[in-house]
């Protein structure tokens, strides 16, 4: 079968526009395979460790986005690493068509990376967003399905760390604690002001720190501040 002329032209061809009797598909493939030029490392070898939940989808995304995009694959997530036509038109009578190598390194990029998605999640979550058909449509379809709990839980550890009280818990598991929440906040890109933070610290504890709050009346009040970032640091 003859490959035609090599100059060819881009073009996405309906082939309903063309009769069958018109068109002669070359599905050549040049030396050496296509998969070898495949970004996928070591690291995509296997599945995601931590699975995604109502608690960690925002946890989970930010960390295998990290890895995605460390492979240079995120503009098959976000949609922005579009789809090639699949045929291409061979020159110069334009009545043939050749398959598009650059089509099938998408295809084959894309669906290994969708793989890898589902690998990534538990077998319940996969249940529910089946039927998508690339990366893009998997990725939108866990987003809908998490987004509207992430953001609850980003607003539930906001609220923790604006009320919580040290109570019966040690000095150390209390700071701990709200610098674990501010943590989890500063991970997802949702970062919790520093001075709101410190002031969070200090009206948290009990009387027995009574006399560093005393000092938010005071004139010493970049002492406060300064008690306060001391102890969230430690």
């Amino acid at each position: 079968m003859s490959t035609g002329n090599n100059n060819t032209i881009a073009a996405s061809v309906p082939t309903q526009a063309m009769s069958a009797s018109s068109l002669a598909i070359t599905m050549a493939t040049p030396p050496g395979n296509i998969n070898g030029g495949t970004p996928f490392g070591k690291s995509m070898g296997q599945s995601f460790g931590n699975k995604p939940d109502c608690n960690n989808f925002t946890l989970w995304k930010t960390m295998v986005t990290t890895v995605i995009r460390g492979h240079r694959l995120d503009g098959f997530l976000s949609g922005t690493r579009s789809c090639p036509p699949k045929f291409l038109l061979i020159k110069p009578t334009g009545s043939r068509l050749r398959l598009n190598l650059d089509y099938k390194e998408w295809v084959v990029n894309d669906q290994l990376l969708m793989g890898w998605l589902y690998r990534s999640i538990t077998e319940m979550v996969a249940t529910q967003v089946m039927g998508s058909t690339t990366s893009t449509n998997l990725w939108k379809a866990l987003e809908n399905l998490y987004g509207i709990h992430s953001k609850l839980k980003m607003n539930t550890v906001r609220t923790s760390i604006q009320t919580i009280r040290k109570g019966n818990m040690t000095v150390d598991d209390y700071l701990k604690q709200m610098k674990s929440w501010a943590d989890i906040l500063a991970i997802v890109g949702n970062l919790y002001p520093k001075d709101q933070l410190n002031a969070n610290v200090i009206y948290g504890i009990d009387s027995e720190y009574m006399p560093i709050v005393v000092l938010i009346g005071s004139k010493k009040i970049h002492i406060l501040a300064r008690v306060a970032r001391y102890l969230v640091e430690l």
